[in-house]
């Protein structure tokens, strides 16, 4: 027998077996029919007879759904033999620190201390040449778990070996965050943007960016006055934001703002500086019409009148 798994096992046929066989029993039980594995973890051989094995196995009586497990150490050598054990398996979440701690018993000469990973993700040993070493738990998808294997070595001055090994169950409890913001992409409304997270008016625009973020219709003011964009009639002057006439004139800057044909008064009479009207239009018409009286007189009393006017 080698080292490796050896699956759909059965119960022995005696020496003659050409299939994968086992027979867990003891205290007077056992089974008629059985199924099961078994895995050698380590054997080794001295003089074609096993000196040393670690074997693990599981075993399933008459279709039981239920399964005896073990593991089975053997040692024909001294009994000097240093002992080792690597601890009780263990569970931890990802990103924790484990920490692992070797039991040496009976030997305190040893010139040999080696933890290795067997199996599950790669991860880095602290202090792998020491009894209590460590490591951090590798990323697991949230919700999911892993196994992870470890195994202690150890050989001490006189050469003889022993190791042990010890098992961390590691559970994904960090929720995905691929923009890195610290909030989870779940209750992230910006999963790719680390500069925004939340959409509270719900218009596409984070709140970081929105200069009206409880406000779906507005997402900018350019001018500054407090109004948006889409609600200025004057975005980028922030002394004026309504035109009620649709002049194109600010209601600030318009004396007129709910009249589109004016938007300027002169002197406070209530007529508009371009409407071509006003005191100084009345004062020219009067010049005019003394003008042509004094040309064309007409009667002794025009005449009178014409001679008291004034040369223009």
């Amino acid at each position: 027998i080698e080292s490796g798994v050896y699956r759909e096992a059965a119960r022995s046929q005696g020496n003659n077996s050409t299939f994968n066989s086992m027979n867990y029993s003891g205290a007077g039980r056992g089974c008629n029919t059985l199924s099961g594995e078994f895995e050698v973890a380590n054997i080794e051989y001295v003089n074609e007879a096993v000196d040393r094995a670690y074997i693990k196995f599981e075993q399933r009586c008459d279709g039981s759904p239920s399964a005896a497990r073990g593991e089975i150490y053997l040692d024909a050598r001294s009994s000097d033999v240093p002992t080792v054990d690597a601890g009780s398996d263990s569970s931890a979440n990802d990103g924790q620190l484990v920490t692992l701690a070797g039991i040496v018993i009976d030997d305190d000469d040893l010139s040999d201390i080696r933890w290795s990973q067997i199996s599950g993700t790669a991860v880095e040993i602290v202090n792998a040449d020491a009894l209590d070493a460590s490591f951090t738990a590798p990323s697991v998808e949230f919700g999911l778990s892993e196994t992870l294997a470890f195994e202690l070595f150890i050989k001490d001055a006189e050469g003889y070996k022993s190791f042990d090994r010890v098992s961390i169950e590691v559970t994904g409890t960090t929720r995905p965050d691929r923009d890195n913001d610290g909030v989870p992409d779940i209750d992230d409304a910006f999963p790719d943007d680390p500069n925004e997270s939340r959409d509270s008016d719900g218009d596409g625009i984070g709140d970081n960016a929105d200069a009206f973020p409880n406000d779906a219709s507005e997402t900018q003011d350019s001018d500054g006055d407090g109004v948006g964009d889409n609600a200025d009639a004057f975005p980028n002057d922030a002394s004026e934001t309504k035109d009620s006439d649709g002049d194109g004139v600010g209601d600030n800057a318009d004396a007129f703002p709910n009249d589109a044909s004016r938007t300027q008064a002169d002197d406070g009479s209530g007529e508009t500086s371009d409407s071509g009207g006003g005191s100084f239009g009345k004062f020219s018409l009067l010049l005019g019409f003394i003008a042509i009286l004094r040309r064309y007189p007409i009667g002794l009393g025009l005449w009178r009148f014409k001679s008291r006017l004034p040369i223009i």
